[in-house]
């Protein structure tokens, strides 16, 4: 079967394929460069942990005033706790631990296979000074975490939470909350 063509429509149909080819190429771009960014870092909020906990306790909604006890009793009462510092683990209570306290350099000990991570729902890591938020936090390497809620940034220096969000990587959307206390003296 003979094709029929028509004169100067040709022309007409390469632009168009011309066009159609450099908005798709332009579409992929930034569609990758979107992805790119969102792996290191997502659009989680960090917020500082008296001002969210004060929220969430004037919230009207009763499953959020029973969260912020739990964060306050994960944060501040006797829990069952896996702490390592200087990548040596040691833990407190009799059962498996619902905490882990960490500092930066044992961040990797995060990473490694260990069953008393199962129930941890809330990871502490101490960042001493500024110069150490040069770790990465990569939720992908959190295997074992299979509890995890909440993350906290103790910080002993007046940090920034826009520093401490560009230490996470590969976190959800949503799920996890994060936040931060400083411990500086006034």
């Amino acid at each position: 079967m003979k094709r029929k063509t028509y004169p100067g429509k040709t022309n007409c149909i390469h632009l168009l394929e011309a066009f159609c080819s450099k908005k798709v190429t332009l579409l992929l771009m930034a569609t990758l460069l979107s992805v790119l960014a969102g792996i290191r870092v997502s659009a989680q909020n960090i917020n500082e942990y008296n001002s969210m906990i004060a929220q969430m306790k004037t919230s009207g909604t009763a499953s959020i005033k029973e969260e912020a006890s739990h964060i306050e009793s994960l944060a501040f009462s006797l829990q069952p706790k896996v702490y390592i510092e200087n990548g040596i683990e040691s833990y407190s209570g009799n059962t498996d631990p619902v905490c882990a306290n960490i500092d930066v350099a044992s961040i990797s000990s995060l990473y490694v296979s260990n069953s008393a991570f199962n129930k941890v729902e809330l990871i502490s890591i101490r960042i001493k000074s500024q110069s150490e938020l040069n770790f990465v936090l990569n939720y992908s390497s959190l295997k074992d975490f299979q509890s995890l809620k909440y993350v906290e940034f103790l910080c002993d220096f007046n940090c920034n939470p826009t520093f401490l969000k560009s230490v996470l990587s590969n976190f959800p959307e949503s799920g996890i909350l994060f936040f931060y206390q400083l411990s500086v003296d006034q």
